[in-house]
């Protein structure tokens, strides 16, 4: 009797292990609670592996992407993917028993036209594209706890306005309730040499220093007026402090 219910568990094993590797992604999402800020649209094959027409990331939509699980990461009781788009890859980790999300190697681009919904508070509204390189993110239930990249701003310029500012790089970092991020321009006509201090509950201090390397342009003086306080002749600063909007406060918060 021994040796025909071992056989036959052995089977009833492997079979479970078949049906599960095989059981379409979809059954499976519908039965597991994701956290708030993931969004799957278009999930096309397994547990282990398939495709996603569009993955939102807190409200930052990524299009068009294949995955594969990691299945080692189980031993460490979480749930790792690793994504591949057409602007390269990129890892997920999801911490259900702490509800930590955990990205890494984040690579994509973004027309600032696309990231709208961050900019209604803005009175000066930025156009141009951003190149977003995320080496690591950690949001733990919905609330930002640690992040570390580089964004740069390409062909920079004012919405409504013909007038092209060059490309900038900012710098990310922090952990807890402070961030940093550090700024200059990338061989631009404007030299911008600055930072953002910003904290979780919402409160921002601005310092940055603006130079022109030639002649300004009418439009770019008009935009800096607007924006920054004359402390020569064309340089300007911008320096301020104070409470971000409702809105963002509640993101950072991690309430929406």
């Amino acid at each position: 009797m021994r040796s025909i219910w071992k056989p036959g568990l052995f089977f009833v094993f492997c079979l479970l292990i078949a049906l599960l590797v095989n059981m379409p992604a979809t059954q499976l999402v519908g039965r597991i609670k994701l956290p708030d800020t993931i969004g799957l649209n278009g999930l096309d094959g397994t547990l282990f592996s398939g495709r996603v027409s569009q993955l939102t990331i807190d409200k930052f939509p990524i299009q068009n992407l294949s995955y594969r699980a990691d299945s080692f990461c189980l031993l460490t009781l979480s749930i790792c993917y690793q994504f591949d788009n057409p602007d390269g890859l990129f890892h997920l980790r999801i911490r259900p028993l702490t509800e930590t999300v955990e990205i890494s190697d984040l690579a994509i681009d973004y027309p600032l036209q696309q990231l709208t919904p961050f900019m209604q508070q803005l009175l000066v509204k930025p156009s141009g594209k951003v190149e977003l390189k995320l080496e690591s993110a950690q949001a733990v239930k919905g609330q930002l706890t640690g992040l570390s990249g580089v964004a740069i701003w390409r062909n920079a310029g004012v919405s409504g306005e013909s007038v092209n500012l060059g490309d900038y790089e900012f710098l990310v970092s922090g952990s807890g309730d402070l961030y940093t991020v550090s700024l200059k321009d990338i061989q631009a006509p404007l030299q911008v040499v600055g930072k953002v201090d910003l904290k979780t509950n919402g409160t921002y201090q601005v310092n940055i220093d603006i130079k022109a390397r030639s002649g300004l342009d009418p439009k770019i003086q008009n935009v800096l007026e607007f924006v920054a306080l004359k402390k020569g002749i064309n340089q300007y600063v911008i320096q301020n402090t104070g409470k971000l909007p409702a809105q963002f406060q509640a993101y950072l918060a991690g309430n929406i």
